[in-house]
């Protein structure tokens, strides 16, 4: 199985109710993992400060089965191994390497900083993709997703290999996503 990783390097950009978010949604997205059927190897990058301290608020948090590094997803892995999840990107995602880290940005904006990960991960030199919602799905919202919504669309495609039944099972219904 694939690893994520999830990029939580933006906490200087956000206030601490969306850190607080982003701690819930990555509690979300590890309580996901526990339960499928096969787990997606699951990484922290760049952990520390507000995030890591909200994250040690939560229950259990210390037994939590997931790679811990308080350095970028630069150094934690290959770089050739690589591969950043933005909706910006105009390359769909269509299947998954086993071998490749998808790094997911760990970022609550609200929009307030639209592209940023995207730009970040073209600056590094990294290839993007985005997840293919536009073949598969109809929104009525825009695409950008929390983080625990991203993670479990990949997982719930790593354990089907249906993009349709992924979205459907992963995107809240106020999201006004239908099968296309």
């Amino acid at each position: 199985m694939p690893t994520c990783a999830i990029d939580l390097s933006f906490e200087q950009l956000m206030a601490d109710a969306e850190i607080t978010s982003l701690a819930q949604q990555l509690m979300y997205s590890y309580g996901a993992n526990r339960r499928a059927r096969l787990p997606l190897q699951l990484a922290f990058c760049s952990l520390g400060g507000k995030t890591e301290q909200q994250l040690t608020k939560i229950n259990g948090f210390g037994n939590w089965k997931v790679a811990r590094h308080s350095e970028s997803y630069l150094h934690a892995f290959d770089r050739s191994r690589l591969v950043y999840l933005s909706s910006e990107s105009d390359e769909a995602l269509h299947s998954l390497d086993p071998d490749a880290v998808y790094v997911i940005g760990g970022l609550v904006d609200h929009n307030k900083h639209k592209g940023l990960t995207h730009a970040r991960a073209v600056a590094e030199g990294l290839r993007t993709v985005r997840l293919p919602i536009d073949e598969h799905m109809q929104m009525s919202q825009r695409r950008v997703l929390a983080v625990n919504h991203v993670f479990e669309i990949m997982l719930h495609f790593a354990n089907s290999g249906d993009w349709k039944a992924a979205f459907l099972q992963a995107l809240p219904q106020r999201r006004g996503a239908q099968a296309r």
